[in-house]
């Protein structure tokens, strides 16, 4: 059962992607691990308030919170999957990264908006950094984002081993095998090996439709956007390799350009 760990601020951006994780997570017949990354400042410690008093008070109010949005899903219609609350002390990206490192096989889904003055501080900082140094699979919500299944799946392709390398776990991260799965080349140039990638979704996913799309144009935000309008795509997937972090298409400029900006959840492999 894979785990699935979403962060949260309590801002109305974190509670979002709370919810969408909560049906993901349904679907993908996950674990659901809500974190909340705690760092208590010099003003939290005063002489009234101890150390583990201080932290007691965010275990309850975390605990309120998950307690008030399942009550919150349920009213909805919702399937409820069972939350656990964790909080972890620490800086936010400091807390995030530990669980990549030590778990990579589990996701991390968090909120991503710069759009909101109010929330770009967390949000802007937290999600752009995480881009960097994930190690495991992260999931980006944006702000109205809501989950209706991952009907239409955009894989942005670049590398054939790469792509090869990271195909199963895409795969395994998109709920049900009747996707429909676009896999899109973006580029200057047309030699990619198309064949070889194809047959390899073909053959992970039988019952699932895949396509192989050439786009002779240089990379940028708006070519994908275009395309996820033609084609009501559901989810934008983009893989990066540390030792080739410094190819234009899998660079953290334009992992963030696509997460800040795309209006669907991106997940980003590494």
């Amino acid at each position: 059962m894979i785990k699935i760990n979403v962060a949260t601020d309590f801002s109305e951006t974190s509670e979002n992607a709370v919810e969408f994780a909560n049906s993901y997570a349904d679907g993908l017949n996950g674990k659901l691990n809500v974190i909340h990354a705690f760092h208590p400042s010099a003003a939290n410690k005063n002489i009234q308030d101890t150390y583990s008093r201080i932290i007691q008070n965010e275990k309850e109010k975390l605990k309120k919170y998950i307690n008030g949005l399942s009550e919150k899903y349920i009213q909805k219609g919702h399937n409820v999957k069972k939350m656990n609350g964790q909080i972890i002390e620490g800086l936010a990206v400091d807390v995030l990264k530990n669980l990549s490192d030590k778990s990579p096989d589990d996701i991390i889904i968090m909120g991503s908006s710069n759009r909101n003055p109010n929330e770009k501080k967390w949000l802007g900082s937290v999600s752009l950094k995480m881009i960097e140094v994930c190690k495991c699979p992260l999931l980006l919500i944006p702000s109205k984002g809501k989950y209706n299944g991952f009907k239409k799946v955009l894989v942005c392709t670049k590398d054939l081993k790469l792509d090869l390398s990271v195909s199963r776990n895409i795969s395994n991260l998109i709920p049900g095998q009747n996707s429909e799965i676009h896999l899109v080349h973006i580029g200057l140039d047309d030699n990619y090996n198309h064949k070889i990638i194809l047959d390899k979704w073909k053959e992970l996913r039988p019952d699932s439709t895949v396509k192989f799309n050439t786009i002779i144009h240089k990379v940028d935000t708006k070519v994908i956007e275009d395309y996820c309008t033609q084609y009501d795509i559901d989810l934008i997937v983009v893989a990066r390799d540390e030792k080739n972090f410094i190819q234009e298409f899998l660079n953290s400029s334009f992992s963030k350009s696509i997460a800040l900006q795309s209006t669907l959840p991106v997940l980003v492999m590494k």
